[in-house]
C-alpha cells in the first residue's frame, strides 16, 4: 500500500503537523505528534471533507490531509492485505489494548 502524507493530526490531546504514513500494517505518525498505529487498532474510518477520521485504540484520530489525499486513504484503508482478529481488513474493535500505541 505504502501512502504519505503531510498534514494536521490530532489525537490523545494533542494537535500539529504531521507527516503521516499509511502501510499495511498501520499508521505512523511522525512530527509534533507522533505514534505508530497497529492496523488492528484502528476501527471506524470515515473521511469528512478534507479528514480522515477514525479511532486508534478507542481514541479518537483526526487527519486534516486535503479532501484527495484523505478520500484516496479512505479507500485504501479497506484494502490491507492482511486479516487481524477474525476481520476482514485488519480491523479489530481494539478492546482492552490501554495506552499502547504512543510514541515514546
Amino acid at each position: 500500500m505504502g501512502r504519505e502524507a503531510e498534514g494536521h493530526a490530532v489525537w490523545r490531546g494533542q494537535s500539529g503537523a504531521v507527516k503521516a504514513y499509511l502501510e499495511s500494517g498501520g499508521i505512523t505518525l511522525r512530527g509534533e505528534v507522533r505514534g505508530s498505529l497497529p492496523r488492528a487498532w484502528l476501527t471506524g474510518w470515515r473521511v469528512e471533507g478534507e479528514d480522515l477520521c477514525l479511532h486508534s485504540d478507542g481514541e479518537p484520530l483526526v487527519l486534516t490531509l486535503g479532501a484527495t489525499e484523505a478520500a484516496a486513504w479512505g479507500q485504501g484503508a479497506g484494502k490491507a492485505g492482511a486479516v487481524a482478529g477474525g476481520k476482514a481488513g485488519g480491523f479489530s474493535d481494539g478492546a482492552g489494548l490501554g495506552d499502547r500505541g504512543a510514541a515514546t
